[in-house]
């Protein structure tokens, strides 16, 4: 998780004691492990988490959902156009609604792993194992690759314990695998483009995308014009919460704890910085394929030093993602659309730091899952949420969602051993 400064920490934090490096002045979460709970931190059913079912409210309601007043204001386009253009696009599952959260601070972990398959592993084996991939419900994220790495998922685990047994050993245990790396997350600093919880502070919700790209990505697919693009720009803009979705109809038509929606996303998104919304867009569907840069760092390098390599390379337009893992065979993740952005570039920027040991390339060519969404050309249940129950059981002894998961409080921190995690049935076993 992204160190950000003093002054942005909500005035209810207390200053560091005696019993805190001093280090943790400048920090905005106090030292933790890979899964940590914030003091103030709310049950996921608490009426605040409502943000948990808004995904699937703004796919059901699409354009109405969106607070489309600011929009027109903003793109100059006549209400009752954008609502076409964007049902257009929810309907052809070219974008879709992220309400994604950091995680980390309800006491999930949050890891991507790299699988490797054997040198001379025949194309239809990792076909087979493709397939196995699409069907999963327990991923966050999947994508196929082909270069350094075949596979990069990612999910969120209580444990390492839950991690390796439900989510590493079952593939670890297939033939054509030869290496697996895990690579725990400690800062997610951009998605999709998307600056999140981990960016430097005054960049936090800022959608990094330049002109200059947003016309490539005009030219070189026919799916979405350049109106369609800045409209999803639009979107994507940092803003009062109020001007962002259309609370009053979300309100109505939400069976989920209704009352109260806007001030609690204004706790979680502005004042604790624990949500961020977005609208992304499914590349693959667009013929677009990403770049992923693979940086191992010489081992002396520094904390502070990773922390400041990362935010440099973040400000450099072009990487749609970037991520800093920690106590993992790689140290950085970053992405970059290989149509829109100059790869080459790219490529020199990360070799121009002394402390990169190495960089390896890969092109993610397939998309499974994103936002805990099934997001695969051509599926027909493209965008369906996947993981949505996870985070309303609450397994602990005591309480009444062992027999109704509905009533679910808190959740269990008990080693999780089974293989599929897709419904609350299975986790209550």
């Amino acid at each position: 998780m992204r160190l950000t400064w003093k002054k942005n920490r909500p005035a209810s934090r207390e200053p560091a004691g005696r019993d805190r490096p001093d280090w943790t002045d400048e920090c905005r979460f106090p030292s933790r492990g890979l899964a940590f709970r914030e003091p103030n931190a709310v049950p996921s059913n608490h009426p605040r988490m409502s943000a948990f079912h808004l995904g699937r409210l703004v796919s059901r309601f699409q354009a109405d959902a969106f607070n489309l007043g600011w929009l027109s204001s903003r793109t100059d386009i006549d209400i009752s156009r954008l609502r076409i253009r964007i049902n257009r696009m929810f309907d052809e599952g070219l974008i879709a609604p992220v309400l994604f959260p950091a995680l980390q601070t309800r006491g999930w972990g949050m890891y991507y792993w790299f699988v490797k398959l054997a040198d001379g592993t025949p194309d239809a084996a990792k076909g087979l194992l493709s397939e196995r991939f699409r069907r999963s419900g327990s991923m966050a994220c999947g994508f196929e690759t082909e270069g350094r790495v075949d596979f990069f998922n990612g999910t969120c685990a209580r444990t390492i314990d839950h991690l390796f047994q439900s989510f590493i050993e079952p593939w670890a245990e297939e033939a054509e695998v030869e290496v697996i790396h895990v690579a725990p997350l400690s800062r997610d600093i951009r998605e999709d483009g998307m600056n999140l919880w981990d960016a430097p502070a005054e960049q936090y919700r800022e959608f990094f995308q330049e002109h200059r790209e947003r016309l490539r990505l005009a030219e070189i697919q026919d799916r979405l014009d350049a109106t369609d693009i800045e409209i999803v720009y639009a979107i994507n803009q940092k803003r009062a919460i109020e001007d962002f979705f259309d609370f009053d109809l979300l309100s109505e038509k939400s069976i989920v704890f209704p009352n109260g929606m806007r001030e609690g996303f204004e706790g979680l998104i502005v004042s604790e910085r624990v949500l961020v919304p977005l609208v992304y867009l499914n590349w693959p569907r667009l013929g677009l394929s990403q770049r992923m840069f693979i940086v191992r760092l010489h081992h002396e390098t520094t904390s502070l030093r990773k922390n400041r390599i990362a935010d440099e390379l973040a400000s450099v337009h072009g990487f749609g993602s970037v991520w800093e893992f920690t106590e993992s065979f790689f140290d950085l993740g970053l992405w970059a659309c290989e149509q829109t952005a100059e790869i080459e570039e790219l490529s020199k920027k990360i070799r121009s730091f002394t402390e990169v040991a190495s960089v390896d390339e890969c092109r993610v060519i397939g998309q499974y899952r994103r936002w805990m969404d099934r997001a695969e050309k051509g599926a027909r249940d493209c965008f369906e949420k996947t993981l949505q129950k996870e985070f309303l059981v609450d397994l602990s002894p005591k309480s009444k969602s062992r027999r109704n998961p509905e009533n679910s409080q808190n959740a269990d921190r008990s080693p999780v051993k089974v293989k599929n995690l897709s419904t609350a049935e299975e986790l209550r076993k």
